[in-house]
């Protein structure tokens, strides 16, 4: 619903001493062909609805109030700016591209809270955030935030019954701090293990590369198990150290070999020992030797 209209040209100049007032639904437009338009609407306007000389062909627009305020360029392609003057330059406080379907700001400084609509924003600087400000994804459980690098997600939070932090393809550098106990997942070491100095402690179990063969384990006790398996996966050549109040022992598998000096060696050399059918074993001029008492 539209009531009359002003239109003023270059040679019409509308002034006065005292207030005039623009009723509802008086259309004001700008230019010679009318391209700017400024209207006061009375009655609502429903989303994308179109309205003569306003807002014209297959709009998108949101649903307006009573007596909202509508300011258009009716134009094709036609931009809006809005400038202010910055002593003595005229500085753009706002614009609308339509052309690219984009509106500008400059210079933004918020006062209250921005409701992105499930929007992407792209080609964004640097952000400065305030002391104990907050990013976070909706409120509800099991909604996830992602951080990212071009197509690559590096940190992904999930809510769930069981918080999450998953991290990818991370490149750790300088002192990580731990404040309390930190659990660690099963881990994937791609480089040397260095302990500075300090305790490893209450591993159950430590495998070689291939731990068909070689196991580092507690025996359930106070004590260590070495284990060189054999094919079958069965234990052989092992030999543990067991430690208690009163009695420290080390014990060896069968045809397991002490071998002397200081490089180990698959053919036995004279002085080497080993334990065979719970008898004591040592390698004297080319054979080995059973140790029986005097």
């Amino acid at each position: 619903m539209l009531g009359s209209s002003i239109s003023m040209g270059a040679a019409n100049t509308l002034s006065s001493t005292e207030a005039k007032d623009v009723l509802d639904n008086i259309l004001l437009t700008i230019g010679t062909d009318g391209d700017g338009a400024i209207l006061n609407r009375s009655t609502t306007l429903t989303a994308n609805t179109a309205l003569t000389s306003v807002l014209i062909g297959t709009p998108v627009a949101q649903a307006l109030a009573a007596n909202s305020l509508i300011i258009a360029n009716t134009t094709a392609d036609g931009d809006i700016l809005i400038a202010g003057n910055d002593g003595g330059h005229s500085r753009t406080a706002l614009f609308f591209d339509s052309s690219a379907n984009m509106a500008h700001l400059y210079a933004l400084t918020l006062n209250g809270a921005v409701a992105g609509g499930d929007q992407a924003f792209t080609n964004v600087g640097d952000m400065t955030f305030a002391a104990g400000s907050i990013l976070a994804s909706d409120s509800t459980n099991t909604d996830t935030l992602i951080l990212r690098a071009n197509d690559t997600a590096f940190i992904t939070f999930t809510t769930g019954a069981t918080d999450e932090c998953e991290i990818e393809a991370a490149t750790m550098k300088g002192t990580w701090l731990a404040d309390g106990t930190v659990t660690m997942p099963a881990l994937t070491l791609g480089d040397t293990l260095n302990a500075n100095g300090n305790v490893i402690s209450n591993f159950h179990q430590i495998n070689s590369l291939d731990s068909a063969y070689t196991v580092i384990r507690r025996d359930g006790g106070a004590g260590i198990i070495f284990d060189m398996k054999g094919s079958g996966g069965n234990s052989v050549n092992a030999y543990g150290i067991t430690g208690g109040s009163s009695v420290n022992r080390m014990a060896m598998g069968a045809g397991a070999v002490f071998n002397v000096g200081s490089a180990v060696h698959g053919t036995p050399v004279e002085g080497d020992m080993r334990i065979l059918t719970n008898k004591l074993n040592v390698y004297l001029d080319g054979a080995w030797e059973v140790v029986t008492s005097a």
